[in-house]
């Protein structure tokens, strides 16, 4: 059963479509003006760090996507047809991650400056709640669930389906 494939059905059928987002990567971070996230900006406009095109992780598609979400600095969320996965199909280069999760950028923008515990935590109880939720919606059993998450992070995700009776779950 590929959990993702069917909860990239469920939203296109009942929550992106046909609907294009614009979203602003600076949502979450600590501060508008905190020195890590001007930092970020002037790197980013002064062409430092790199958007590029990728393929898709899974079937290695790089031209067949349904776009879901944009960014003014040309970040893109998309769907592959071809395989149903929802990714970031536009984004910083290797060098350009490498470089913002070294800087400490990531911690400021992504995660308003919280330190990896307390992220981890809020990750486990709130976010995971919302995956959990979303798979029982969609008529998936916890207990036949296999997880497999791209992106995991620290894991936290995992850990919930875990402690809730997933048959088995593993991260990358």
């Amino acid at each position: 059963m590929l959990i993702y494939y069917e909860l990239e059905v469920y939203i296109l059928d009942n929550l992106l479509l046909p609907n294009k987002y614009n979203i602003s990567i600076y949502n979450y971070a600590s501060s508008p003006s905190n020195t890590k996230v001007l930092k970020f900006k002037n790197k980013f406009y002064n062409n430092h760090y790199k958007i590029v095109s990728f393929s898709c992780s899974i079937c290695d598609n790089n031209s067949d996507w349904i776009t879901v979400g944009t960014s003014t600095e040309g970040f893109t969320w998309s769907i592959c047809k071809k395989c149903g996965l929802l990714q970031l199909n536009k984004r910083l280069s290797p060098n350009s991650i490498n470089e913002f999760y070294r800087s400490g950028e990531y911690q400021e923008i992504i995660i308003a400056g919280l330190n990896d515990e307390i992220h981890f935590r809020l990750k486990n109880k709130v976010m995971s709640l919302y995956f959990i939720e979303a798979i029982k919606q969609i008529g998936i059993e916890i207990s036949e669930a296999k997880i497999f998450e791209i992106g995991c992070s620290s894991a936290s995700i995992l850990l919930v389906f875990k402690e809730a009776g997933a048959k088995r779950v593993r991260g990358f």
